[in-house]
């Protein structure tokens, strides 16, 4: 299915558009709703994601694996998860063309759902909040976090972290958040290489490591790696 419009297609506040198989949007759309991609749909023209609203890229049982496809600069000041239900079923969100800048009132979500692996192409800018809990989410192009950004994870054992995988470069600034889950202690010593990025590419570090004093950051050449007191 293909909607062609010249005008702006509007989600109103209290509206659900869900997006089904490979549809495609050849239109402005302004989304003040919710928006369910379930498949392979995308949205071609200029993209705007309005405060208090919500994108959910799912993995289900009807279309397997779900990827939103977006083109140019996106700035998002809404929610956006990735998750999936029924089974391991991925979650992407592409953004051709552009970059993805999250606003400081836009969390970006990566959730565990029924499995799956949780992705985003093209770069990222975070003012706002990504939040990984304990799943690991891959990054293809470059992530940047300004001063008012918060990469938040938890860490609920040795083997089950939030990760950050960076396929480009990284530039950090703002604050890295960790939470112990489930009355998980980390043995003093115990690793967790929670970031990664291209060799040589990082500039900057977190400004903050808010983590109640658990942990110290050792930054390297290709990773982040958090180490417990």
């Amino acid at each position: 299915m293909t909607y062609n419009s010249t005008g702006t297609l509007t989600i109103s506040a209290d509206s659900t558009l869900t997006l089904f198989r490979e549809p495609t949007v050849n239109a402005a759309v302004e989304n003040a709703g919710t928006i369910v991609a379930k498949g392979a749909p995308s949205i071609t023209g200029a993209f705007t994601s309005d405060a208090s609203s919500m994108i959910q890229v799912l993995g289900n049982f009807w279309t397997l694996s779900s990827t939103l496809r977006l083109t140019g600069d996106v700035t998002n000041h809404g929610l956006i998860q990735l998750t999936s239900i029924d089974a391991a079923y991925n979650s992407a969100l592409v953004v051709s063309g552009g970059t993805l800048t999250n606003g400081t009132d836009g969390p970006i979500e990566a959730l565990a759902g029924s499995g799956g692996s949780r992705s985003s192409t093209g770069n990222i800018i975070n003012q706002g909040t990504v939040s990984l809990h304990t799943n690991s989410l891959g990054l293809s192009g470059d992530f940047t976090q300004t001063a008012d950004g918060t990469l938040s994870l938890e860490i609920g054992s040795a083997s089950s972290f939030g990760q950050l995988s960076v396929g480009g470069s990284a530039t950090l600034d703002g604050t890295l958040s960790v939470a112990l889950i489930n009355g998980y202690t980390p043995p003093s010593q115990t690793s967790f290489k929670v970031l990664t990025f291209s060799p040589g590419s990082l500039t900057g570090t977190f400004a903050t490591l808010d983590d109640g004093g658990v942990f110290m950051a050792s930054y390297h050449n290709a990773d982040l790696t958090l180490v417990a007191n």
